[in-house]
Parts: structure tokens; sequence; C-alpha cells
């Protein structure tokens, strides 16, 4: 039979198999695909917790609470194993007390950019629905630098314009283990993580046959084709006075198929989704403000990088019938930004203030 059928007839009776049918040892032997009906895989410092918390809020979805990162790490019987615990009960699926099935999700923002991970996702979860946020390459570099240099200090993290490239030597994946020679300081911030539509690309939802498309994908990442659907997201979508923000709640409950509203979106304050996190003052001296002067070089690079993402996605990526975004129009906007610094107009908004 195929899996869809098993699964619609398990769903019918609301029995699974149990768990020493599916997973032997370190070995995954039956279906398992069943568990997660989606994963947000990207991208860190982009919203992703705010997403894990706000769709955990239904009564119709389990997300686990916190980072679930083992296809990545290689170890899918762990996934499963976890997995089984949490959207089971009794060898029964997990319902609501309406009789609708629980669905299962989880977060991990680093999935998309390491080897492993979608590898087994394509393997183990081929049809899995897949949620992928980013935001301006400038910002989130900034974003993701002081993130790292206030939980690692005091021990220092190398200057932004030392890490222009790739965050190891000899691999554009983001490692999890061993992989090529690591940058001294912090090997997980580099601008090459800001190349959002490379590791976009790596879901083969796009031709890739043609010069013009392959220029705009100049990386050695493997392809992993997922049946998948992809919801693709912009930070400034989860802030409610955004314009791009107006129908995301309608947008992703009918890409998710929930049968519960989810909670409105709250108004926040700053850049970021989680700002309360940074409360120790001392730590908040090694910030960088990415808008002075020495930081040019990286910004730089990093709106060239915007540039060529922004095209790539609007041009390829949303041509996909696989590919959902909210407020298209207004989404494509934020995306024509990301070819511009911002930091010119924060300047010059500084000087008509001054």
């Amino acid at each position: 039979k195929k899996v869809s059928t098993v699964i619609e007839e398990r769903f019918q009776t609301n029995a699974v198999p149990p768990l020493s049918e599916l997973v032997v040892g370190d070995e995954i032997r039956g279906k398992v695909d069943w568990m997660i009906d989606f994963a947000i895989i990207g991208n860190p410092k982009c919203g992703t917790t705010f997403l894990m918390h706000w769709l955990s809020r239904t009564h119709d979805t389990h997300v686990h609470n916190g980072e679930v990162c083992a296809l990545s790490r290689d170890r899918p019987q762990e996934l499963a194993t976890m997995y089984y615990d949490e959207v089971t009960h009794n060898g029964q699926l997990a319902l609501t007390e309406h009789g609708h099935r629980i669905k299962g999700g989880l977060k991990c923002p680093k999935e998309i950019s390491t080897e492993k991970g979608l590898e087994h996702w394509k393997h183990y979860f081929p049809e899995t629905k897949f949620i992928v946020t980013t935001r301006h390459p400038v910002s989130w570099f900034q974003s993701f630098y002081n993130y790292h240099a206030y939980g690692q200090y005091p021990k220092p993290v190398p200057h932004p314009n030392e890490l222009i490239g790739a965050c190891y030597d000899g691999s554009e994946y983001l490692c999890t283990d061993h992989c090529g020679t690591e940058r001294p300081g912090n090997s997980k911030i580099c601008t090459n993580r800001a190349n959002f539509h490379h590791s976009l690309s790596r879901l083969g939802k796009t031709p890739m046959d043609t010069p013009e498309e392959m220029r705009l994908l100049n990386h050695g990442m493997s392809i992993v084709p997922h049946k998948g659907k992809v919801f693709l997201m912009e930070i400034s979508q989860l802030f409610p006075d955004h314009d791009s923000s107006k129908h995301l709640r309608e947008d992703i409950s009918e890409f998710l198929d929930l049968k519960y509203d989810l909670k409105p979106l709250h108004v926040r304050h700053g850049t970021g989704t989680q700002n309360h996190e940074y409360t120790d003052d001392e730590r908040k001296k090694v910030f960088v403000d990415i808008c002075d002067d020495e930081y040019a070089p990286v910004r730089e690079v990093l709106v060239e990088q915007g540039k060529d993402a922004a095209e790539w996605i609007r041009n390829y990526f949303l041509k996909s019938e696989d590919v959902v975004v909210s407020s298209r129009k207004e989404f494509l906007k934020l995306l024509d930004k990301w070819g511009e610094d911002p930091c010119l107009e924060k300047k010059n908004k500084d000087k008509k203030k001054s």
C-alpha cells in the first residue's frame, strides 16, 4: 500500500503500531512520517522561537518546546522515539476533545543548512510541510552576531569584518560535528549563512536549468528535493502593525489545515521578536551596531547577497506551486529592500532629526 493510504487508515482507526515495530535500536524499520506534520527549519534569529510558541497555542497542534535537531545530528531514530511518545497515547493517536488529530510540529532553525538534516527529512518524512522565515541579511547578521556575543561573554567573538565568507574552511554546510577547520572564536557566524536562497534552493522547488538561475546559486551544497509544501516568511510579518502581517494568521492556518484559530499576533517593540532575553547590561557592552562605518565591508557583502537572494526568490522560488507566502504584494516589497543598505536610510533619518 502507498504510505498515504496506510496513514489515512491509521487515522480512521486512531491506532498506531507499537514503537518496538517502528524503531529497533538505532534503526527505523517502519513508517514514521505520520508523526510530524510541519517543521520550522529556518532561519535562526528570524522569529523561529516566536513561531514555535505561537503555533503551539492552538488545540490541534503539539510543538515540542525547544529545538529538536536530531536529524541534523544524524539521529533520526531519536526523533521518531521522541515524537511517538508526544503524539500518541496508549497506542492511539492523540486527538482533540472534538476528535481532530493533533498535528505534530517542531523547530530546528539550522535544519535547512546542515548536510544530513534534509536527507533524513526526504527519507523518513517526505511530505512534512516546512516553514522557513527570513529577514534582511544585514539586520540578520547584527542580530545573530549580538546573540552569540552576549551568550559566550566574556569569550570574544571575531570582528564582523573577519566573518566574511564560509563558517568553515572546506565546507559550505553548517556542521554539527566536525567539518573542515573551524574559525577561531565562533564558527556559527558568517556572511554565507545569510545566503538564504542557497539553502532554500536545496529543497528542489525550481528548475535550475538556466545559466541565469544558476548564476544566483553558486554553492556546493546538495539538492534534496522534498515533496512537502513550503511556507516562506519574512520576520516583519510577525508584527501585527506591519501591512504584510494582515492575513498571516489565516494563511498559515490554512497552510497547516488547522481546525482551531491561532491566537492574534501581539504588538512587540524593536526589530526582533525576543528582545526581552538580553537583561545583563555588562554583556550588552559587546553588542555591535552594524551601521557603524567600520562595518561597511561586511554590510557591502550582505547587501549584495540580499540582492541575489531577493532576485532568486522572486523570479524562481515563488513560481513553484509548492511555495506559499502570505500577502504576496507586501512580501515582495520586503524583498525589494534586501538589495539596499538599511543603514543609509537610518543615517538619513538621523540627519533629518538633527
